[in-house]
């Protein structure tokens, strides 16, 4: 392990290294800014890695990141509307803006940094409980 440290990833590159693993795909620098805030009031985080997606990065990248993230965080209106629709059928995915046509199939919307804290918190205590 690294040490309770957070590690951005972005493409091409990966890490071998154990931890949450959280992806954030088509993220804006405002909704960046909302993660770093909630992630920093939380008390304390195990090894996370911190994958980085945009939109004209490489798609066979996100899609074995996504594969390997515990949670996954998008921004509708960052991406194109397939890559929306993909994620949004994620279990585990959560996102910023807002989904039309999709929101019935998933209505994880986050709205604000408190929203974003608990999802985080969450995140990290069902991983902590799954690795002991």
């Amino acid at each position: 392990m690294i040490g309770n440290k957070l590690i951005l990833v972005t493409p091409p590159d990966d890490i071998p290294s154990d931890g949450l693993r959280i992806l954030l795909v088509g993220i804006q620098q405002d909704r960046t800014n909302l993660i770093s805030s909630a992630l920093t009031q939380l008390p304390s985080i195990p090894n996370t890695v911190l994958y980085m997606w945009h939109a004209d990065n490489d798609i066979n990248w996100l899609l074995d990141k996504k594969r390997k993230s515990h949670l996954i965080i998008f921004d509708v209106d960052n991406l194109p509307g397939e890559i929306v629709g993909y994620l949004a059928a994620q279990i585990n995915s959560y996102y910023f803006g807002h989904i039309r046509e999709l929101g019935i199939i998933n209505n994880n919307s986050i709205l604000d940094v408190g929203q974003c804290y608990e999802l985080l918190e969450n995140t990290i205590t069902t991983y902590e409980k799954s690795v002991r």
